[in-house]
């Protein structure tokens, strides 16, 4: 098949509106050929684009202002007179004037006689041939009145266009109410100082701390509200999203604390009092890729999409669907998975869903046997064959991994041995669609496999049973964390390496893989990493009781959520910033970017 017969096809294609011989010829077609499969991916970026768009109309007041207006009025007096002075007699048609000819030169000078009936009357003395007059000061009538014309066409079809696609503001775009805006923290109307910022809940309150400065936490959010623990970050750190619960709002402000408002109104998630507001944890709210939309799922199971100036709410779970864990997004934003559970005669039962944002379909993809619950899921690297793959698992066992395609073309394919248990899991996206690190549950054996079904490998040994695996960003190597606290850096393929003693709990990677920190009997260790293995070992205060561990953008700092409080160390773990005193609640942190 050649591009222009595939792109003839590709629309339809698209849309799976081809019959199977002809969608399959389409498709080999696309995945070899760099140039349609661009084209593709640009159609899907449209078609998102426009199903986002909100749908409305013009207003009727813009048919009352634009034929009701006094320019109208005069279009209307001006065309009659032209037409009355034009009325029962002949018009001489004129040749355009010579550019070298001035405005208001030799051919000005004479009268118009087209504009007073006049015949043309002969050049002077000397002339080869007649040259007709023009009219000095503008254009003849008929033209005049064509653009005229002209523009109130213009006016009328670009502001029926715009408001269309959403592009000029109407106050009929939308059902929720006036935006309020509640100020800066504290209400007190001042931004937060630019640059990378750490978040975190407390006491009601989104809290805000600088990477650099001596500064304290500020309050990021207004005292008007008391933020629950359903609230989420953009992927470009700059706006947040949260859930009032005493109003059950929701809200978004910029991460400097600015223009805070409400974007959709979901009704009162619990009482008035902050203790009766645990509940608003079945909430769960997660940005779009490209920050232009958000989903959420309210209490009642519920999963809904909106834009993120509040336009075009749409609801995508379908009626008796109970929406449980937190959607995914695919990195194209074209996608949304979600797991759904069933009460009605199979308490628990659980099913793997996949919407398609250009389709509007939703598509139910597997249901795990045995009533295995689905656990870390995730979206393969490859856009061109979206799929999802994830871990079954049942108590404290990882019983399976499985991945499946997003179109529904295929079943589901097991990619572990059946029978096989692990005790740690973790997935790694890569351009071939990505890899999962394992660790037996009651050995010391590593393994990996391919999220595309490709090979499992039993590669290596820890020399103890494993509790954690961890990834690097990169995916070029695996912290392994054993159940005797041995951390340990594993390069799949190749030598394990033994690096600290005495870790407690799950190690958090630098964003640039070159630094590596632990929870120690000791304190937050933090390894410099480079090409030649393990380097500089620094320890940082004792932290009491568990801690959360966080790298920033830059991988420049790290903070540190626990029962002391939060603090903010620089890798060298030189000049440690206690940024907190009281304990985040749950302690998740979320760096973001303010200014």
């Amino acid at each position: 098949m050649t591009c222009e017969k595939a792109e003839e096809f590709l629309s339809a294609y698209l849309d799976d509106m081809l019959a199977s011989p002809l969608r399959e010829e389409v498709r080999t077609h696309v995945e070899t050929c760099a140039h349609c499969s661009e084209l593709a991916a640009d159609y899907r970026r449209f078609d998102l684009l426009l199903a986002a768009a909100p749908r409305v109309a013009p207003p009727a007041k813009l048919h009352d202002r634009i034929f009701d207006s006094p320019e109208f009025a005069a279009l209307l007096r001006s065309l009659e007179r032209d037409a009355g002075r034009h009325a029962g007699r002949r018009t001489t048609l004129r040749p355009l004037p010579h550019q070298s000819d001035g405005e208001h030169g030799e051919m000005g000078a004479a009268a118009p006689a087209a504009e007073t009936g006049e015949t043309a009357t002969p050049a002077a003395a000397g002339s080869s041939r007649a040259r007709p007059t023009r009219h000095s000061g503008g254009p003849p009538g008929w033209a005049r009145v064509a653009l005229q014309a002209a523009a109130v066409f213009v006016l009328l079809f670009g502001s029926a266009l715009l408001l269309r696609q959403g592009l000029l503001y109407s106050a009929t775009t939308s059902t929720r109410g006036p935006t309020q805006n509640l100020g800066g923290p504290a209400s007190q109307g001042i931004p937060l100082a630019a640059g990378p910022r750490v978040v975190y809940a407390r006491a009601g309150a989104l809290w805000s701390a600088a990477e650099y400065g001596p500064e304290l936490a500020q309050r990021l959010t207004s005292s008007a509200v008391n933020v629950g623990q359903s609230w989420a970050v953009s992927a470009d750190g700059t706006r947040i999203a949260y859930v009032d619960v005493r109003t059950g709002d929701l809200h978004i402000v910029r991460a400097d604390g600015q223009s805070d408002h409400v974007i959709a109104v979901l009704g009162r998630q619990c009482g008035p009092a902050a203790a009766g507001c645990a509940a608003t944890s079945a909430m769960r709210i997660v940005w779009s890729p490209d920050g232009a939309q958000l989903a959420y799922v309210t209490q009642a199971g519920a999963l809904t999409l909106v834009n993120s100036d509040g336009t075009n709410p749409r609801a995508i779970s379908s009626a008796g669907q109970t929406v449980i864990g937190t959607p995914l997004w695919s990195a194209d934003a074209l996608r949304i998975a979600y797991v759904a559970a069933s009460g009605a005669g199979q308490p628990g039962q659980q099913s793997l869903w996949a919407y398609d944002l250009v389709a509007k379909q939703q598509r139910q993809l597997t249901t795990p046997a045995d009533s295995a619950t689905i656990a870390q899921l995730a979206w393969t690297a490859d856009p061109l064959h979206p799929a999802l793959t994830w871990a079954t698992t049942q108590g404290a066992s990882i019983t399976g991994i499985f991945t499946v395609s997003a179109l529904g073309d295929t079943g589901p394919l097991r990619l572990t041995p059946t029978g096989s248990r692990y005790g740690a899991a973790a997935f790694s996206p890569r351009p071939n669609g990505g890899m999962w690190a394992l660790a037996s549950q009651t050995s010391d054996a590593l393994a990996t496999v391919s999220a595309t079904g490709a090979g499992f490998a039993q590669s290596a040994s820890a020399n103890a049973v494993v509790a954690s695996v961890t990834w690097a960003p990169a995916g070029q190597a695996v912290a392994v964390v054993t159940v005797n606290g041995d951390l340990l850096l594993w390069a799949p393929g190749g030598a394990i390496t033994p690096v600290l003693a005495g870790v407690s709990g799950a190690v958090a990677w630098a964003p640039d893989g070159g630094h590596l920190a632990a929870r120690t009997s000791g304190g937050v260790a933090v390894m410099t990493l480079s090409a030649s293995g393990p380097g500089a070992i620094a320890t940082l205060a004792q932290q009491h009781g568990d801690a959360a561990l966080l790298w920033a953008p830059d991988g420049k700092s790290l903070a540190i959520s626990s029962g002391t409080g939060l603090a903010i160390a620089p890798a060298d773990g030189a000049q440690l910033k206690l940024a907190d005193t009281a304990a985040a609640d749950n302690r998740p942190l979320v760096w973001t970017v303010a200014g």
